[in-house]
């Protein structure tokens, strides 16, 4: 032990003629001294319960150096050095300020300390394009279907939000939320699902306008940097049957504003729910160099569609890809072990919960009844 090496080290200073000093254990008393001819002597009742407690205070001190990037001590994060006779509190104190889930075992902690919710909900057919993607935020069923606020601005979508699965936990200050565990069940095709966390929606985008419109997404709430998010505009009142363009601007993931998508092509007669543009499936491709978006600014049409057409703006985290669902089954994903990792779900400890919702890539003009079961923790 460091401790015991550093007192026998001072006791081989002594001049030969020093007299012992005593040794004083906190909590124990007189446990033994230091001398010249005998250098450190403990009492041999009292060596094992020393030797214990020096373990479990090494332990302690290093659990409070993962915890805090080797930052602080155990004594500067609880105090526990005043309470060491105490360590298995101290030691799961420190745990619990962890606010962490790293593996399998934490996830069984989390479920064993009842933090955890599971979700069972059910999604109604839609109507949808064969090998094209749909979004499922605003379909009947449980959740219900999601509204999207009017441009300019639309509005910050949560787990309190309608339309959202619900997550009715409070996490404290040093917690975060993760997806542990996901299965989907779709009665019509072989598709691929994504859920994804809605962060901004704004809607009443006019296809039959061929002048610029101003978006001006609010500003995020979570997932501020917009690093790894994603745009897409979602139909929610059919296309016209007149070719356009899109073309629309937007504010990067490092700030820089007025980046350009160029002009994608806006596909005739789409059905309400589809995803727009086409070109890279549920996400709008960013100019060179950029990989996320924290607003859109506005956009513009090369031409109106004529006749009808609205479509809404959204941000938004893909969460995970489930691959292709066999009809009627419901395979079970554990996203540790078989999709890309334990999900988390808040950008900030303690913050705002997310809004989990899907989109779908359809193989069929239908997906029949969608069925979903999702696994939370928190800590």
């Amino acid at each position: 032990m460091n401790i015991l090496q550093e007192l026998t080290k001072l006791s081989s200073g002594f001049q030969a003629r020093t007299q012992p000093v005593p040794l004083a254990w906190p909590g124990i008393g007189p446990v033994g001294h230091l001398s010249s001819r005998h250098g450190l002597y403990i009492n041999t009742a009292y060596r094992n319960s020393i030797d214990a407690m020096l373990r479990d205070n090494d332990r302690i001190e290093k659990l409070a150096a993962e915890v805090s990037d080797g930052r602080l001590t155990a004594g500067a994060i609880l105090e526990a050095s005043r309470r060491i006779s105490d360590t298995a509190d101290a030691a799961k104190a420190i745990k619990r300020m962890q606010g962490a889930i790293l593996s399998f075992n934490d996830i069984i902690d989390a479920r064993g300390n009842a933090q955890y919710y599971d979700y069972f909900g059910v999604k109604a057919s839609q109507t949808t394009v064969a090998n094209q993607w749909s979004s499922f935020l605003r379909t009947n069923g449980n959740p219900t279907a999601a509204s999207y606020t009017a441009i300019p601005g639309g509005a910050r979508h949560t787990s309190a939000s309608t339309g959202a699965i619900p997550m009715p936990f409070t996490i404290g200050g040093s917690d975060h939320t993760y997806l542990t565990n996901a299965a989907v069940s779709h009665v019509t095709g072989n598709n691929v699902h994504m859920f994804v966390d809605l962060c901004v929606a704004a809607g009443t985008i006019s296809a039959t306008s061929a002048v610029s419109q101003n978006i001006s997404t609010t500003s995020l709430s979570r997932w501020t940097s917009g690093e790894g998010l994603c745009m897409t505009l979602e139909v929610t009142t059919a296309l016209g049957a007149t070719a356009a363009n899109i073309t629309i601007s937007y504010t990067d993931q490092a700030g820089n504003t007025g980046n350009s998508t160029g002009a994608i092509a806006l596909t005739t007669s789409a059905i309400a729910g589809r995803l727009m543009p086409v070109q890279d499936g549920p996400m709008i491709r960013y100019a060179s160099g950029d990989f996320g978006v924290r607003q859109i600014e506005g956009c513009i049409l090369s031409a109106s569609m004529t006749g009808s057409g609205v479509l809404a703006a959204l941000i938004y985290k893909p969460i995970v890809v489930i691959p292709t669902l066999v009809v009627g089954l419901m395979p079970e994903r554990s996203t540790p072990a078989t999709l890309s990792g334990i999900k988390q779900l808040t950008s900030a400890a303690g913050g705002e919960e997310p809004f989990i919702g899907s989109f779908v890539q359809t193989s069929t003009t239908s997906t029949g009844i969608i069925l979903q079961w999702l696994e939370f923790v928190y800590s």
